[in-house]
């Protein structure tokens, strides 16, 4: 059967792939493309290329692939996880997740997206009692673009906060600061178990648990925490303000972008524009991996920088037995790939149709896999330094619940670096494309 086109008894034509470019599935039958629903179930099947186009390298598809599922999670929820579930331990559930969970999910969701070129909610009418799948995956999109954006007005906050020779939370000397602050050239000064302790005891005066002062620009200047549930506070204005601005970042991205990465291929007078909403992927998958590799560069040059990446490689085996640790990593598992939330089915819906899925099913999966280890060690070589410096032999210490782990941690290690303000605005215009990337795909 011809890749040209489709005939049908009736005499006309529809075309599909047209050209070089494409080539139809053997298995079609047009034979009775004469009747009306035939005709209209075959168009179902082909997923309307005519009018979608498709991507017109497979550069194109790594990349769009590559912004969606390298996001925040890699960099922020993975290290995190990997200190609390005992370092180098946990990269052995992750692995075994990816090939037993990642790697099948993947190769599922791009087969079944490129053989019939639908998005997340129709490519289940192949099958109609799977319908609602699409819907659930729709709704966790939604949901994560909500907390994403959270996140990314956060880091916006950071970003302005960077444009300053002296970082405001590189010392106690702010509006916001309290007696309690103190910055880590003083930690030595200080008994290791008043920083972030959770030692029980008997004393016969009272104690104060002391704050860096990173912490407290993110605990009352950024969040303007209260003192509890039953203080209201006041309305964040400049965090309204961020979020807002997110917004319409993500929007602006979504709609216009990078005109070259949004371009498809088709044949003749079909040549189309593939969808605008994964026109930054050339720009934002890029360019954060090299802010991340400057990061690393200057972080493994520090001193002590190797007490933190020796405690990322070297396993904890006792840990292992532990549900906890599997059933974590499995979970990571969604947040370094992003299978399930409808991202890859829909980037896989603009492939040729002999793209090679099983090429893409197994590199892809393991290459993002790697970037989580990859920023796992540009943190732990900061957080190495860190330890360095206060003189704490536990990695523990310098652990924040949450989003804390980018939001504290880093901007300690940020002072440390020769011209922190550049670092500072490099890392997290870094943070910030990474989170940009996943929303305009979602």
């Amino acid at each position: 059967m011809s890749a040209e086109e489709v005939s049908c008894s009736s005499g006309q034509h529809e075309e599909y792939r047209m050209g070089d470019i494409q080539t139809l599935p053997s298995v079609l039958s047009v034979n009775e493309c004469d009747s009306e629903d035939s005709r209209t179930q075959l168009m179902i099947l082909l997923g309307e290329k005519r009018k979608r186009g498709v991507w017109a390298s497979s550069t194109e598809t790594v990349l769009s692939c590559s912004g969606y599922s390298i996001g925040l999670g890699n960099f922020l929820r993975f290290p995190y996880l990997a200190i609390s579930q005992g370092g180098g331990a946990f990269l052995i559930p992750y692995t075994v997740s990816l090939f037993l969970v990642g790697i099948p999910l993947f190769f599922m969701e791009l087969a079944i997206a490129q053989f019939s070129g639908l998005g997340p909610l129709c490519v289940f009418n192949l099958v109609p009692v799977f319908n609602g799948i699409g819907w659930c995956m729709l709704t966790v999109s939604f949901i994560e673009c909500i907390y994403y954006n959270v996140m990314m007005a956060w880091i916006i906050y950071y970003f302005c906060m960077s444009f300053q020779w002296n970082l405001p939370w590189s010392h106690c000397n702010n509006t916001w600061n309290t007696p309690n602050c103190f910055i880590y050239e003083e930690l030595r000064h200080v008994h290791p178990s008043w920083f972030n302790s959770n030692t029980n005891g008997t004393v016969t005066r009272n104690g104060t648990i002391y704050r860096s002062a990173a912490e407290e620009f993110w605990l009352f200047n950024v969040l303007e925490i209260s003192e509890g549930i039953d203080q209201m506070g006041r309305i964040n204005w400049k965090m309204v303000l961020c979020l807002i601005a997110s917004w319409i970042i993500t929007y602006i991205c979504s709609i216009q972008g990078v005109r070259s990465l949004g371009k498809a291929s088709s044949a003749g007078k079909y040549a189309k524009q593939a969808k605008n909403l994964y026109s930054a992927a050339y720009v934002t998958a890029i360019i954060p991996c090299l802010f991340l590799t400057i990061i690393l560069i200057r972080g493994v040059t520090l001193p002590g920088a190797w007490m933190g990446i020796k405690f990322f490689l070297v396993p904890s085996w006792s840990k292992l037995a532990s549900f906890q640790i599997w059933s974590q990593a499995a979970l990571q598992i969604f947040f370094s790939l992003g299978p399930s939330w409808g991202g890859i089915i829909a980037v896989a819906s603009y492939n040729k149709y002999d793209h090679p899925i099983m090429r893409d099913s197994i590199v892809l999966p393991i290459i993002f896999s790697l970037s989580s280890i990859y920023g796992g060690f540009a943190l732990f070589s900061v957080i190495g330094n860190l330890m360095y410096l206060s003189g704490v032999n536990s990695v523990q210490t310098f652990v924040r619940q949450g989003h804390g782990l980018a939001f504290v941690t880093y901007p300690e290690a940020l002072n440390r670096l020769p011209g922190s303000a550049i670092w500072s605005v490099l890392f997290f215009a870094m943070l910030f494309t990474q989170g940009l990337d996943t929303q305009v795909i979602a």
